[in-house]
């Protein structure tokens, strides 16, 4: 493959340091076998990688068939059905019917026997319906998940763009982890626009065209009419001016409306994130919307003389590259925006989001722990996803090496690596909001989440709680913070369920008994599934607190992706008022929410009503003289470092 279509166990002890902020949790250390070959030298014959061979060879096999075209059983993977099952019983689940507060108790048996009934029922009928799935021709008909879809088709596909050779690599990464072919991929060349259709439409797996993680594409992209799942950034940069020295500096400080600077014209890329920070300080009429290989062109014929993108995009590198070589050209002193550039993948099948995500992040460990290419056998293996992907992570580093390599290979030219591109040691700031973009827009056709449905009649919110942690009380706030976005701004409505460890917290998520957990540390095990009996998976908000290796952040059963990213952001939502010193008394200078609905447009101002920002909530729970640690502080402008290495263990705990 390769060629680009131009169209548009570790620990057993659960709460050992190995499980509770592991990235290898359920990982060892490999050894050389069964490991992805050199992308030439991984071909046994001429005929391996090429597509049409492989979807041919499917087609003459003709599984399915018998000669008097009656049904035939078809053979089913049992995890792929299990998986399958996990994702559609919660999918679809019934909304419980209100039911006063007093009276929940005197139904609660009832409740729990009839909803047995009801998931046997339903299991019994998903086995038949996805084993029929399967037609006869042996075709699946979309029930797939990702994983299960790349390894039929024999290579995955990936939509690529503005920094096509770094995405390309990351196709190339993906592909070496989920086959153990670097050369099994296929990459799309697609408009900035045309990303979200062309992934919620499943044209593609994945977005690796390098794309900003903002709430409103995570929650709801209006476009796509649909959210999608964003990667741990792989690179953070912000909007930035470009242009001719003197409407520069008019655009730089953010003037268009005096002397000279009223002939301010500016070019942008259309369907960019970045156009609504910089709209929202200089006037519309300014604006020049073109594609982003138009973007340079734009100054060479005079549409315009200022451009306004990523620094990268904006570089003196970049734009000489591109033929306008006017002395007279600069590149602004102020960034305008965050931009965290994460690969998108689609919201329906978290197997395949955590997948990519543990990817990028093994990028970051091989770095620190001075593994490259050379030498990727010495990185961890893991069963998480399966035996058959245990070198996942040493196949997608031999293929295109560690994160400092990627870096100096497709970015360091442009933007010379520092600020925040570099790995955190811990002596500085870590915490982080990533950019809302378009929330305050009315929002069509917003699928509804069943767990907040559940929740609001149910009448109150059940939060799982560590009481012996050094964040336990800040884990409860940001429950409290919940209750209020839910409710309307009443932190009554909140009913605390303690919990003795970690595995605990996540077995009660697992089985309903609580809607969320305070706090529990982001590890793979606990991400991927495997951590509990039940093995479903769990999603992380964004961390809160960082303690020793341990990143704490608020989890919640993956099963319901609107309801983690409504927990999500209503962390962001304490960062982001702090950020902009928007205190308690103050609530309503946060932006009002239209993208879970009308109900809920005022959950941010609730949030900060209730609880503060996140350093008002500090102050309360936390002595003066308490080192917490630098990276319990907002890394703000000007950046340090931001990458974060998961925690792992060293090769004698593999």
């Amino acid at each position: 493959m390769g060629v680009i279509e131009e169209v548009e166990q570790a620990d057993e002890n659960p709460n050992s340091p190995a499980f509770r902020g592991s990235f290898t949790a359920g990982v060892a250390f490999a050894d050389s076998t069964n490991v992805v070959e050199d992308e030439d030298a991984s071909k046994d014959n001429n005929d391996e990688g090429n597509v049409d061979d492989v979807e041919g060879e499917a087609e003459d096999a003709g599984e399915g068939k018998d000669d008097d075209d009656q049904p035939v059983a078809i053979a089913v993977n049992q995890e792929e059905l299990k998986q399958e099952i996990r994702e559609r019983l919660f999918e679809g689940a019934p909304a419980a019917e209100p039911v006063a507060l007093d009276k929940w108790k005197k139904w609660h048996v009832w409740g729990a026997v009839l909803t047995a009934v009801m998931v046997t029922i339903t299991i019994v009928g998903l086995i038949v319906g996805l084993t029929n799935a399967r037609n006869k021709d042996g075709e699946d008909n979309g029930s797939l998940p990702t994983l299960g879809s790349i390894k039929k088709r024999g290579y995955v596909r990936c939509a690529i763009g503005w920094l096509n050779e770094l995405e390309t690599d990351l196709c190339k990464a993906l592909a070496a982890a989920a086959l153990g072919n670097s050369s099994a991929y296929e990459v799309v060349e697609v408009e900035w626009a045309d990303r979200w259709p062309i992934l919620a439409n499943k044209s593609v797996d994945i977005v690796t065209l390098l794309s900003t993680l903002t709430m409103d594409r995570d929650v709801h992209q209006a476009a796509a009419k649909t959210g999608f799942s964003f990667s741990t950034p792989l690179f953070y940069d912000g909007a930035i001016f470009g242009g001719l020295s003197t409407y520069l500096e008019c655009a730089d400080r953010r003037d268009a409306f005096f002397g000279v600077c009223k002939g301010v014209r500016v070019c942008i890329t259309e369907g960019s994130s970045t156009y609504n920070v910089v709209s929202d300080f200089l006037p519309d009429s300014i604006f020049r919307q073109v594609k982003y290989e138009d973007l340079v062109k734009g100054m060479k014929d005079g549409t315009c003389n200022v451009i306004v993108e990523t620094s990268i995009d904006v570089s003196l590198h970049k734009v000489r590259e591109a033929g306008f070589d006017d002395d007279d050209y600069k590149v602004g002193k102020n960034y305008f925006s965050k931009t965290p550039l994460s690969t998108v993948v689609r919201q329906d099948d978290q197997q395949w989001a955590d997948f990519v995500n543990w990817v990028i992040k093994a990028f970051f460990v091989a770095e620190q722990q001075n593994i490259t290419n050379a030498n990727a056998q010495e990185f961890m293996t893991t069963d998480v996803f399966g035996p058959e992907y245990k070198n996942m992570f040493i196949n997608a580093i031999s293929a295109v090496g560690n994160y400092e390599q990627l870096y100096m290979k497709h970015l360091d030219e442009s933007i010379p690596r520092g600020g925040l591109n570099v790995i955190n040691n811990g002596s500085t700031a870590l915490l982080y909001a990533p950019p809302f973009g378009t929330i305050k827009d009315e929002t069509t056709e917003v699928k509804n989440s069943i767990m907040i449905e559940t929740i609001q009649e149910r009448g109150v919110l059940h939060c799982g709680e560590r009481k012996s942690e050094t964040w336990s009380e800040l884990g409860a706030e940001y429950c409290k913070a919940l209750a209020a976005s839910l409710f309307n701004g009443d932190t009554s409505k909140i009913k605390f369920i303690e919990i003795a460890s970690d595995n605990d917290g996540l077995s009660m998520l697992d089985s309903g008994n609580i809607d969320v957990l305070s706090g529990g540390p982001v590890n793979l095990l606990g991400d991927v599934g495997g951590a509990t009996e039940l093995d479903f998976g769990h999603t992380f908000s964004l961390p809160y607190y960082y303690e020793g290796n341990d990143e704490i952040a608020l989890v919640t059963q993956e099963s319901d992706p609107k309801w983690s990213d409504f927990v999500y952001w209503t962390v962001a939502a304490t960062l982001y008022a702090d950020e902009y010193q928007i205190k308690q008394d103050f609530y309503l200078d946060m932006p009002v929410v239209k993208v879970f609905g009308p109900r809920l447009e005022d959950m941010f101002r609730q949030t900060i009503k209730a609880v503060g920002n996140y350093r008002e909530m500090n102050a309360k729970l936390v002595d003066d003289d308490v080192d917490q640690g630098a990276r319990n502080e907002q890394n703000l402008n000007p950046y340090k470092a931001q990458i974060y290495v998961p925690y792992y263990a060293p090769p004698n705990m593999g």
